[in-house]
């Protein structure tokens, strides 16, 4: 996986580099981290493909590495947690983040990066809990409407 991943990571960085090919003609204006990383999802690109699929088979080795299935690693707990709910998480989190925008009249051009990932914060902040005890019902009724969300 980790061969996979360092693969596709360089070919993504060579098709980068050529900027004239794999993007849908989304070219770099500069040589910023940002500009690099701007790729088209819609149609997927075959740089973002290759950017995508390195960076989740790099993780994926990672965590493969960090396993092990004797003694459960408290760090990965907040994954485990998300992993095992996680249309429910995208469920709440849609409507909590729509429902904060509203409520605090917040522009959506403004402030960029930085209001994202508070966003995203306090959303997994807000959802941490409600998660674990959706988790417990889901485990304690196996058969039920559970198994669909």
């Amino acid at each position: 996986m980790a061969l996979a991943a360092a693969g596709l990571l360089g070919l993504f960085l060579v098709l980068r580099d050529l900027d004239g090919y794999g993007n849908w003609n989304l070219h770099r204006d500069s040589m910023d981290a940002l500009q690099w990383l701007h790729v088209s999802k819609y149609p997927p690109s075959i740089t973002f493909t290759c950017l995508e699929l390195g960076i989740g088979l790099a993780l994926l080795a990672l965590f493969t590495l960090l396993d092990d299935p004797g003694r459960p690693r408290r760090g990965l707990a907040v994954l485990s947690l998300l992993g095992s709910t996680a249309f429910f998480y995208y469920l709440l989190h849609v409507h909590l983040i729509g429902l904060v925008a509203t409520a605090t009249k917040m522009d959506s051009h403004s402030h960029g990066l930085a209001k994202t990932w508070l966003g995203a914060g306090l959303a997994l902040a807000v959802l941490l809990w409600p998660c674990a005890r959706y988790r417990r019902y889901k485990i304690a009724h196996p058969d039920g409407w559970t198994r669909y969300v």
